[in-house]
C-alpha cells in the first residue's frame, strides 16, 4: 500500500513538470533576467555615464566675440570720421592761407603799380604844379598815359596867387568825368607818396590812389605848389 502511494505522487509530480515545460527558476536566474532587462532599457553600456561628464553650453554662448567685432567696427568708423574731419579742416586752413598769400601779393603789386604811375606823373607834371611850366597843355601833360590801360585818371592841382594876391586854382584832369571816387582810409606811404585803396564807377571798380603834395619853388610867394594824384585800376587777387 505504501509503495503504491509513493509511486502515485512521483507520477503526478512528473506529469505536472512535463505539462509546464519549464523548470522552476532559481534566485540567480531571476536576478540575471532582471539585470538584462534593465540594461536593454538603458541602451549600450556607458552611454548614459559618458553624457554626464560633459559641461552644458550656456545660452547665448559666443556673444563676447560678436561684441568685440561690433566694437572694432565702431572704432574703425570713428577713425574714418576723424580722418575726414581732419582732412576737411586741413583743406580749409590751406585755402585760407592761400587766400592770405594771394591778397598780400595783390596788395604789393597794386602798391607798386600805383607808385610807378605816380613817378611817371611826377616827371610829367611837377613843373606845371610848381608854376614853372604853367602854360603846359593837357596834351603835353597826359601824353605818356594815353596808351596805358592801367591808368584810370591823372590829376594835377596847382595853387597860386594872381596879381591881386588872391588864391587861384588850376586843375588839369586826364578824364574830367572820372573825378568822383571813394577813397578808403589807411594804406601805406612810400617816399612821401600816400597809397590807398578806393572804388570808382559807383563802387564797382577797385582802384589804387597815389598822391603827394608838391611844394612851390622856395621863396616864391606866387606859386604855392599843389598836389599830384594818380588813380590806377587795381588787380585782383588770384
Amino acid at each position: 500500500m505504501a509503495q503504491r502511494g509513493s509511486g502515485r505522487q512521483s507520477a503526478r509530480g512528473s506529469a505536472r513538470a512535463s505539462a509546464r515545460g519549464v523548470a522552476p527558476a532559481t534566485g540567480s536566474a531571476r536576478a540575471s533576467a532582471r539585470g538584462s532587462a534593465r540594461g536593454s532599457q538603458r541602451g549600450p553600456a556607458g552611454t548614459e555615464d559618458s553624457g554626464r561628464g560633459k559641461p552644458k553650453k550656456r545660452a547665448g554662448g559666443g556673444g563676447g566675440g560678436m561684441e568685440l567685432v561690433i566694437l572694432l567696427a565702431v572704432l574703425g568708423l570713428l577713425l574714418v570720421v576723424c580722418g575726414v574731419l581732419y582732412s576737411m579742416k586741413s583743406s580749409e586752413q590751406e585755402n585760407y592761407q592761400r587766400e592770405v598769400r594771394a591778397e598780400k601779393a595783390a596788395k604789393e603789386k597794386n602798391d607798386e603799380l600805383a607808385y610807378s604811375a605816380f613817378q611817371k606823373a611826377l616827371s610829367a607834371g611837377a613843373g606845371f604844379v610848381k608854376g614853372e611850366s604853367e602854360k603846359a597843355t593837357n596834351e603835353e601833360l597826359f601824353a605818356s598815359f594815353r596808351s596805358d590801360p592801367t591808368i584810370y585818371n591823372v590829376i594835377f592841382n596847382r595853387q597860386y596867387k594872381d596879381k591881386r594876391n588872391k588864391d587861384q586854382y588850376d586843375q588839369r584832369s586826364m578824364y574830367p568825368e572820372r573825378l568822383r571816387v571813394e577813397q578808403y582810409s589807411g594804406g601805406s606811404v612810400k617816399d612821401g607818396v600816400s597809397i590807398t585803396r578806393g572804388m570808382a564807377e559807383n563802387k564797382t571798380l577797385p582802384i589804387m590812389i597815389a598822391k603827394k603834395m608838391i611844394n612851390g619853388p622856395e621863396g616864391d610867394k606866387a606859386n604855392l605848389g599843389g598836389e599830384i594824384l594818380v588813380m590806377v585800376r587795381a588787380v585782383k587777387a588770384e
